[in-house]
């Protein structure tokens, strides 16, 4: 799909995108990201591909300690949902001007120095990436990985999602049925159908080689191919997705 049809298409995304987290899979990934991304001194944060600012936020309240984060999007709706959202949950951090807001598109190289970031996060957005720096396919999921290794500081920890190989989103769907029916929301019985086609039209993408989504051998030489050290791989979201928690520095790691 064009880059015009890709934003098109996240930026419809966008209008349903916080009611995801309404959704029971969805809430056990972000907490199983965030357990994941555990740092000794998590100075620097960023989130690539923020979306309605869940992880972040979450992130903030689990890690107040951190003194800069850094909230990364192409899409100008999920980068204004971030900031309400912190402005409500968070706002000490906003005040105290320790949230920069990045519009950006990942097909190009982050504008960040080498060995800035002490934890990067990355949910369920790198294998949408279709282009990066000149590279398709795995080729540019790969680059987003050898440039993740480039910003992080020695010792810091990059947690990213990605759908597990023949992903079927409707197992997602189904696990989320009780959530749908909660008549405190009623209107989760009509966002939920509308997340799924969404959700599906990803899947399907996958499945046409148009995102790229690893198996977990994959997952394994490729970062092992970029530089990471101390990886480990389990799965979330109704199992229909890899979390993969990766630092850079000694070269050992767990299956």
């Amino acid at each position: 799909m064009p880059l015009k049809g890709e934003k098109s298409f996240w930026r419809r995304y966008s209008r349903f995108y916080p009611y995801l987290e309404r959704a029971t899979p969805y809430r056990h990934l972000i907490q199983d990201t965030i357990s994941f991304a555990v740092h000794p001194d998590p100075k620097v944060v960023c989130d690539l591909g923020c979306g309605a600012g869940a992880l972040l936020v979450n992130y903030l309240k689990a890690f107040p300690a951190v003194q800069k984060a850094i909230a990364v999007d192409f899409c100008e709706e999920f980068l204004s949902f971030t900031r309400s959202r912190l402005k409500q949950e968070c706002p000490e951090f906003l005040r105290a001007g320790k949230v920069a807001f990045l519009l950006h598109d990942l097909r190009d190289p982050l504008p960040l120095h080498d060995n800035t970031l002490d934890v990067l996060l990355a949910g369920l957005v790198l294998p949408y990436i279709t282009s990066h720096n000149g590279r398709n396919g795995v080729g540019a999921l790969l680059g987003l990985l050898q440039e993740a290794h480039r910003v992080l500081r020695e010792g810091g920890v990059f947690v990213w999602s990605t759908p597990v190989q023949g992903v079927n989103f409707w197992h997602v769907f189904l696990a989320s049925l009780v959530d749908m029916l909660d008549f405190h929301h009623p209107e989760n019985l009509f966002y939920g159908p509308v997340l799924l086609f969404h959700a599906l039209s990803i899947q399907r993408k996958g499945k046409r080689g148009v995102y790229i989504f690893p198996s977990e051998q994959a997952l394994w030489a490729m970062h092992e191919a970029s530089g990471f050290s101390k990886l480990i791989v389990c799965r979330s979201l109704s199992n229909q997705a890899f979390l993969i928690r990766a630092v850079k520095g000694n070269k050992t790691g767990e299956r």
